[in-house]
């Protein structure tokens, strides 16, 4: 648009000369027609009337002169007028086109860091679901160790239960033929007991090795039976003994219960840590979504601002200080 008015300026501006050009030598002949009048009237003073009309015609002429000359000073400052106006609106798209390529470049390096911060945060998710597989391994592996470990318990409860009944009527047996032989022991009357004999009966109530048989027999030898109230003692020290296994094994089951408590707290602690973990992970990606959006808005409204922007100035100056053309 400006430019086109700047052309129509400077196709006026030449009209105007060419005008100026043609009454100059409109002017000049004039004069030389008034030369030629005034020597007509020299010769015949006839011809007064005609130089008086030329002569008005040569005010007139030089009046429109005048007349074209400002009007061509007119709109040469109306030229410069548009020039200045024209390079400040170049200046002003300039710096605009300028801030707004600053901007995109802000934003293309905004946009970096988030895809930065997403990969980051995929690369941490891929992460996490690694460590969760592996977690996941180790609770199996812990359910697998704690139904064997229960299974164990289930094996030891029931060994143990057929020990203590075996123990129970091992006990009454051998209370029993301890309690017979310590009569027979104390008893005048009956024969010294024999070491065969002994076994023989020992091995009704209670299973005895070649290993004992061979020890008790080699004691038998070297004291006498009827007299060797310590041999009793030792019997009774074999039952404080199984007491002792069984106690053992108690021990050992309260310590398995103790383990499989503490695997199961183990595993609950890790199931905690892998759901506290996965929900900030979620918790990250929706905030890194919703900045990644709110920056993508911000940054075209942004833009829509500034394309209206220079809409604005380069309209505003051509309605504003743009000039009619008189005596178009």
């Amino acid at each position: 648009m400006m430019e086109k008015e700047l052309l129509n300026c400077y196709k006026e501006i030449d009209y105007l000369r060419d005008q100026l050009i043609f009454r100059s030598k409109e002017v000049n002949y004039l004069n030389e027609h008034l030369h030629d009048l005034e020597f007509k009237l020299a010769e015949s003073r006839n011809l007064e009337e005609e130089v008086n009309s030329l002569r008005d015609e040569l005010c007139m002429s030089k009046s429109e002169h005048l007349l074209l000359l400002q009007e061509l000073e007119s709109k040469e400052i109306e030229l410069q007028c548009s020039s200045l106006t024209l390079e400040k609106l170049e200046e002003t798209i300039s710096s605009l086109t300028l801030e707004s390529l600053c901007e995109i470049e802000s934003m293309k390096l905004d946009i970096t860091a988030l895809e930065q911060a997403l990969f980051d945060a995929m690369k941490i998710q891929e992460e996490s679901i690694q460590e969760k597989d592996q977690l996941k391994g180790i609770i199996e592996e812990s359910q697998f160790q704690s139904q064997r470990a229960k299974e164990n318990v289930k094996y030891i409860e029931k060994q143990n239960e057929d020990l203590r009944e075996k123990f129970t009527a091992s006990e009454k047996s051998i209370k029993d033929f301890f309690q017979s032989t310590k009569e027979r022991l104390e008893s005048e009357d009956e024969q010294p007991l024999n070491a065969m004999c002994f076994f023989a009966e020992l091995s009704h109530v209670l299973p005895v090795s070649n290993e004992v048989r061979n020890c008790f027999d080699a004691i038998m030898k070297k004291l006498e039976l009827s007299q060797n109230v310590n041999l009793i003692d030792k019997v009774e020290g074999m039952g404080k003994q199984i007491h002792q296994h069984e106690d053992v094994v108690k021990q050992l089951k309260e310590e398995l219960k103790q383990e499989k408590l503490k695997a199961k707290e183990e595993a609950e602690d890790l199931t905690q840590e892998m759901a506290e973990l996965r929900y900030k992970m979620t918790c990250l990606l929706d905030e890194e979504r919703n900045r990644r959006v709110c920056i993508e808005q911000a940054s075209l409204q942004r833009i829509s601002e500034l394309e209206a922007q220079i809409k604005r100035d380069v309209k505003k100056p051509a309605s504003n200080e743009m000039l009619p053309l008189p005596g178009l």
